[in-house]
């Protein structure tokens, strides 16, 4: 929570966004009771940045394949917005190989998503328009 801690030394506090964060952290324990194996499970609730609608809504949960293998699952979702309907167009994935201790290969394919309306990409919005990625991460603990 350190946002909420932020926002509250600088007096730019939101009582939505505070119940939202403390909701939503309930949410992440709730499901880690009712016994989810998960390795990764996080739940970060939109907040817009203006008066119109809510922000993108995502829910990721991540499972840990082997000692090298990775794979996680995405999920966005614009809510209290006319487009709030969930299909394939919402979901992403990535996979992460560790090759070493410090060097990891991953792939993510996810959807380009925004919840704000424009009329030209609604023209497009039958399409599923995907960014793919391909990262070489290096770690290094001192």
């Amino acid at each position: 929570m350190p946002e909420i801690k932020r926002a509250v030394q600088t007096g730019q506090v939101n009582i939505g966004e505070v119940l939202l964060s403390v909701l939503s952290n309930e949410f992440q324990r709730w499901l880690v009771a009712m016994g989810v194996q998960l390795d990764l499970l996080e739940f970060r609730p939109g907040l817009a940045s203006n008066s119109e609608g809510s922000g993108l809504t995502q829910l990721a949960a991540g499972k840990q394949l082997s000692p090298k293998w990775f794979v996680m699952v995405n999920a966005g979702i614009c809510l209290g917005a006319g487009n709030s309907s969930l299909s394939r167009r919402n979901f992403g994935a990535s996979l992460e190989y560790r090759m070493t201790n410090q060097f990891r290969l991953q792939a993510s394919a996810e959807p380009v998503q925004s919840c704000t309306s424009n009329r030209t990409t609604d023209v497009f919005s039958t399409l599923t328009r995907y960014q793919l990625g391909g990262d070489l991460l290096w770690s290094r603990d001192y």
